[in-house]
Formats: C-alpha cells, structure tokens, sequence
C-alpha cells in the first residue's frame, strides 16, 4: 500500500486558533475537525467554530478535503472507540497523522488521549500529537506514551541475556551478530555459542525492541 500526505485531526470548541495554527503549519491534505456532543446536542458555538475554521482553510488551500466527527462524549467507551477507528483509518492512509488536542470539552480531550493509547506501537509512530499552549499561540508535542508502556511490558517477558544484551546496546549504531556476541559475552564474562546469541537476538526482534536491517546487521529500537 502507498501512502501520502499529511492528514490533521483537530478538536474543536469554540475558538479556532489553535487549528488555524496547526494547519498552516502542517499543510495537511485531509482534515477532520471532531466536535463533541452531549446527550445529543452540540453547541451551536461550537459549529460556528467549524463553519469559521471551514472557510479559513479553503482560502488557504481551495483543494484541502474537510469533514466533520460528531462524538457523543456520555458514551465514553463508544466515543474512545470511534475516535480511534478515525485515527487508524487515516494511518493507513496518510504518511503523517497530526492530532491537534487544541480544544473541546476536556472529556472528548481525555477520549481522545485514551484512543490514542489503544495504537500498537507501529501505528502511534506515525502520529504526531500536540496541545497548544493557552494566550501563547503555540504547541509542544506530546510524548510518545504508547511506546514507554509497551516497552516496559515487552521487557517482563523477555530473558535475562536478552535483557542485558538490550541493555547495551547503542540505538544510535547497528551490530554484526559477531559483534552483539561479544558485547554478551562481555557483559557475562561467559562464553556465548553463536546459536544462543541468534536466538536471543531473535527473541529480541520479535519483542519489536531489535529490528534487522540490510546486511545482516541488526539495530535498537529508539
């Protein structure tokens, strides 16, 4: 499958600007503005919000593709569950996912940050989720907690040489099987048959904590 582009999910309350920002600064080709409902109902301000940020986009790029997500925020698991059905649909899309949590109620908010814990680790790194910053007119990114939680689960089932091999090595290099060999060996003052090392470092690639890359070297996950 190919991808392209960049598509923008932005939450919507009453005030436009955070969105205004993040579009024109990511240029995305889609965008969906997700504005929420309670007990049915959404508040008329917040659908003058999406007709103002409508016709602000379009002057800036005529051609950008904009819709709307109404998210019941009472249902909170049927809410979790629809925004990140949203967000996987447009993963398998879009190259990048910018997910703007500049506005809405602070329950879709939280629904929000809920949904995108619920990415497999592969997924989250193809989003880029930012908050803007309140009177500053600017945002940070928020990290990346999908990946420190899988990490930590992935590590409790892994074997002590695999631990303590992972443990050396530098994410910013790749490694010959030989050399990873030595590095355990080190680290246990033991020799280490090339058998074991391989199906440590298998053990390591299926956990997604090792990649292999061409040449038959291998690399940490960051």
């Amino acid at each position: 499958m190919s991808y392209s582009g960049t598509a923008l999910i932005t939450l919507l309350g009453f005030d436009v600007t955070h969105a205004v920002i993040a579009f024109s600064t990511f240029n995305p080709q889609k965008v969906v503005c997700i504005l929420a409902s309670v007990g049915g109902v959404v508040d008329a301000r917040t659908e003058i919000a999406f007709s103002s940020f409508f016709n602000v986009a379009k002057l800036k790029n005529v051609n950008v593709d904009i819709s709307k997500l109404i998210i019941e925020v009472l249902d909170i698991v049927a809410a979790i569950n629809n925004i990140y059905t949203l967000i996987k649909d447009l993963i398998s899309r879009y190259q990048q996912v910018i997910v703007d949590i500049g506005g809405g109620l602070r329950l879709l908010v939280i629904e929000m940050v809920m949904a995108l814990l619920k990415l497999r680790l592969e997924e989250r790194r193809k989003v880029k989720a930012i908050v803007f910053i309140e009177g500053r007119n600017e945002y940070r990114e928020l990290p990346d907690m999908t990946s420190l939680i899988w990490e930590e689960t992935k590590l409790v089932t892994l074997s002590n040489k695999a631990k303590i091999l992972l443990a050396h090595m530098d994410p910013q290099r790749d490694y010959k099987l030989s050399e990873l060999q030595e590095i355990l060996e080190k680290a246990l003052n033991q020799s280490i048959s090339r058998t074991s090392i391989y199906r440590i470092v298998k053990e390591l690639e299926e956990a997604g904590l090792v990649t292999k890359i061409k040449r038959g070297k291998y690399k940490k996950v960051m």
